[in-house]
C-alpha cells in the first residue's frame, strides 16, 4: 500500500456552455495497492500441475469539481487458474482461465460502475520425429459492454509455429512463426477515475509471418559456473 500525504490532485471546473477549467492542488487521503496469492501442487502421475491465484488492485482519489470534493475508488480484482500438462520433451499442454471485476465509484453524483473481463490462454507444443516442433498458443479476451456503443470488446489472438532443430544437442533452431493469425490484435484499455470512464482504441502491430534462426551457446568453462544460466541466446529475425 502506498499513501501520500499532500499529494498532486486536480480541481476541476466545469462551465454551463461544457468549458473545463483545471486547476493543480494538493490533498490527502490518496493511496494505492496491490496484493497477490497463489497456491499450486503437482500430481506427479499424472504429469499435471494446478496452480491457482487470486489478486487485487485498489485506489482512492481526491479532487474536486465546480468547489465540490470527489472521491474516487477504482478497484479491480482477478481470480484465476492454470493448469499445466508436461510430458517431458514430448509434449506440453497448459491452459489458464481468469475473470476480473472492475469496481468504479464517484462521491460527487453516488454513481457506481462495474464491468467484468474473461480472459483464456491455451499453450501448446509438440516435439515430432527428426527434431521438428510445432507449436500454437490462444488468447481469448472478453470484455464486458457497458454501453451499446462499446466496441473491441472481444479479441481472440492466435499465434502457431513449426520449428526444425540442428547440429549437437539441439543448438541451432530454424522457425517460422505465424502472429496474430486471425488478424484481430486491436489493443483496447478501459480505466476509470474521477466521475468518468475512459475507454482507448489504438494501432498496434497485427498479423505477420517471421523466420528465425536461433542458436543456444555457452563457452563457458567446464569448472566455471556459466553467467548467464543455460548459456547465451542469439536470434536473428528476418
Amino acid at each position: 500500500m502506498t499513501f501520500v500525504q499532500d499529494d498532486i490532485s486536480r480541481a476541476e471546473t466545469i462551465s454551463s456552455g461544457g468549458q473545463r477549467t483545471y486547476q493543480y492542488i494538493n490533498v490527502n487521503g490518496n493511496y494505492n495497492g496491490y496484493v497477490y496469492s497463489g497456491y499450486g501442487f503437482e500430481l506427479k502421475k499424472l504429469d499435471l500441475r494446478i496452480n491457482f491465484n487470486l489478486n487485487a488492485n485498489v485506489s482512492k482519489v481526491n479532487n474536486y469539481i465546480n468547489g465540490v470534493k470527489n472521491t474516487s475508488e477504482n478497484n479491480s480484482f482477478t481470480i484465476g487458474t492454470e493448469i499445466n500438462y508436461d510430458k517431458e520433451k514430448k509434449f506440453n499442454l497448459s491452459y489458464s482461465p481468469s475473470v476480473s471485476l472492475n469496481h468504479n465509484t464517484a462521491s460527487i453524483n453516488a454513481t457506481t460502475t462495474d464491468y467484468f473481463s474473461y480472459n483464456q490462454q491455451l499453450d501448446g507444443n509438440v516435439t515430432l520425429p527428426y527434431h521438428f516442433e510445432i507449436g500454437s498458443n490462444v488468447d481469448w479476451v472478453i470484455r464486458q459492454k457497458m454501453t451499446a456503443y462499446d466496441i473491441n470488446n472481444t479479441m481472440f489472438l492466435w499465434n502457431a509455429y513449426v520449428s526444425k532443430k540442428m547440429l549437437k544437442n539441439d543448438q541451432l533452431e530454424l522457425r517460422v512463426y505465424a502472429n496474430d493469425i486471425l488478424n484481430q490484435n486491436i489493443n483496447f484499455s478501459r480505466y476509470g477515475t474521477g466521475n468518468v470512464v475512459t475507454q482507448q482504441s489504438y494501432n498496434t502491430i497485427r498479423r505477420y509471418c517471421l523466420i528465425q534462426l536461433i542458436w543456444n551457446f555457452s563457452k563457458a568453462a567446464a569448472t566455471t559456473p556459466s553467467p548467464v544460466e543455460g548459456g547465451t541466446k542469439i536470434i536473428i529475425k528476418n
